[in-house]
Parts: C-alpha cells; sequence; structure tokens
C-alpha cells in the first residue's frame, strides 16, 4: 500500500508539472500564474477561436484562455470559479457561446485532465451528475484513479523522474490548428433534414445569469461573443434565433456586451472551418 501511494504521488506530481495535453493550462492555474487581465472561457470554440497572441499585441493585455474542450456552461462556470480561487480576478472577461452553451452533456470529454486534482473538492463538486463520477475509491485509494490509464502514468513519472519535459502545444491557453473539413458534418447533415430543437436547462440558465450578476457586480466587462460558424450548421437549429435572443436580452440587463459574428464571412466559407464548428489556424 505505501509503494502503490509513493507511485500515485509520483504520477500526481509529474502530471502538476507538464505541459502535456490540457495539464499546462490546468497547472497554470492551479499555481496562480495566469491572473490575466483578460480571461476568455467557453469550450473548444474558445480555445481555438481567440488567439492570444493577438489579444496581448492588440491590447497590450494579458490575455488567458481556459477552453474546456466538449463541456457546457455548468463545467465553464465551475472552471471559472475554480480560477478565481487561484488568481486575481480579471478585469473583462469573454464567455464564448454557442448555441449548446446553456444545453448539458453530460458524458465528460476527457475526464483524465481532472486526476491529478482530485484532492480539489471544487473538481468532485464539478462533476456530481455527469456519466462519469470519481468514486470515493478515485479519491482514497493509492492508484485507483489511474487503473487503465496508461499515457497520464507515463507522462506523469517520465515528468516526476526528469526523464522528458513535454511540450506546450499551446499558447496560453490557445491553440490553432491547420486541419481540411473532414466531412462529419456532411454526413451528419443528412441525417437532420428536419432541423432540430436545441433545448435550454434550468441550471444552466441559473447559473449563467448568477455569472452575468457577478460580472456586473464586480466590475468585470464581459463580453458574449457568438464567434463564427458554418452557415448549413446553423440552419439546422430550429430555435436558434430564440437563442441568440436571449443572449442578447440577457447581456442587456446585466450590462454586458453582446457580439455576434456568426454572419461573419468566414461562417460561409468551409476551408475557414473544421466540422462547421472551430476555426482553422490560417483563418
Amino acid at each position: 500500500m505505501a509503494g502503490a501511494s509513493l507511485i500515485s504521488n509520483a504520477i500526481d506530481i509529474g502530471l502538476r508539472k507538464t505541459h502535456y495535453s490540457y495539464y499546462a493550462e490546468w497547472n497554470d492555474l492551479y499555481n496562480s500564474r495566469i491572473n490575466a487581465d483578460l480571461l476568455i472561457i467557453g469550450s473548444s470554440r474558445a480555445r481555438q477561436h481567440f488567439s492570444t497572441k493577438i489579444l496581448d499585441s492588440a491590447l497590450s493585455l494579458n490575455s488567458y484562455v481556459l477552453g474546456t474542450e466538449a463541456y457546457r456552461f455548468q463545467m465553464q462556470y465551475n472552471v471559472f470559479k475554480m480560477y478565481l480561487q487561484h488568481n486575481r480576478k480579471p478585469r473583462f472577461v469573454i464567455l464564448s457561446l454557442d448555441s449548446y452553451t446553456l444545453h448539458e452533456d453530460k458524458n465528460p470529454y476527457y475526464y483524465q485532465q481532472f486526476l491529478p486534482y482530485l484532492d480539489d473538492s471544487m473538481i468532485r463538486q464539478a462533476f456530481q451528475g455527469y456519466a462519469h463520477e470519481f468514486t470515493v475509491s478515485d479519491h482514497y485509494l493509492p492508484l485507483y484513479k489511474y487503473r487503465g490509464e496508461r499515457t497520464q502514468i507515463i507522462v506523469g513519472l517520465m515528468e516526476f523522474l526528469k526523464l522528458k519535459k513535454y511540450p506546450d502545444n499551446a499558447y496560453k491557453g490557445f491553440g490553432d490548428y491547420d486541419l481540411v473539413w473532414d466531412h462529419s458534418f456532411d454526413k451528419f447533415e443528412v441525417t437532420q433534414q428536419k432541423g432540430y430543437n436545441i433545448p435550454a436547462d434550468k441550471q444552466d440558465i441559473n447559473e449563467f445569469e448568477v455569472f452575468l450578476n457577478y460580472c456586473r457586480q464586480n466590475g468585470i466587462v464581459l463580453f458574449l461573443v457568438y464567434s463564427p460558424e458554418y452557415i448549413p450548421v446553423q440552419k439546422l437549429y430550429t430555435n436558434r434565433d430564440r437563442i441568440i435572443q436571449y443572449y442578447r436580452n440577457s447581456a442587456a440587463k446585466y450590462s454586458a456586451v453582446f457580439i455576434d459574428f456568426s454572419k461573419d464571412s468566414l461562417s460561409y466559407d468551409k476551408k475557414s472551418l473544421l466540422s462547421g464548428y472551430k476555426l482553422n489556424k490560417f483563418s
């Protein structure tokens, strides 16, 4: 048991030092290295649409992206609260929006990114209700949380033993990609001839408005930004106009700024978008 505990701690320490994958951003957050003037939060669209290099240069600010890929607003809001626990309050916040922001998907993407931080009660709270919830065994049995996690074990031990230093593939949370259209949207579109309605979840709406009110009361200038999205994607959402109007009304109610780029020329260009949602590097 003592040996397992030592190995588990070594993996934790290694992952808490590495730049591999999303650990770079988590480690910056937990080590209070962000302290952004401008904080960008959202899903992978935040991570791929908001260049911190350009923002820093153009605005003379310290910007940083915390984009939780494939997660919706509940997790995004929890990440924002974790940020505030370890870093100073930002002057400006951009919340990257899309039509799914307020509709939860409880299948967690890459939950392994949270493993070295399970001693944080906010992580436990954030995962309540997800299909993969961390158990008592994950929290307290040495090595149990790393069962079957070969990549995390190798990366953690390699970093701990100083045998390898993994590079950071993102710049202050911004990761750009130069890929070709993969036709996944084309295949999906064929199955959705009638379109579909995207519900907004009550808990998400409540927490969204709590977040908006927090920013207003704490003097944070908040921008709600809907970045480019492929026009045929937009046409599939039968209630998209109502979603956009809700964002616009909420911004007005809570003294935020709503900016809608979804009709920008990039939204008509396949070469600029990956699967209809994410901007390419050359855009």
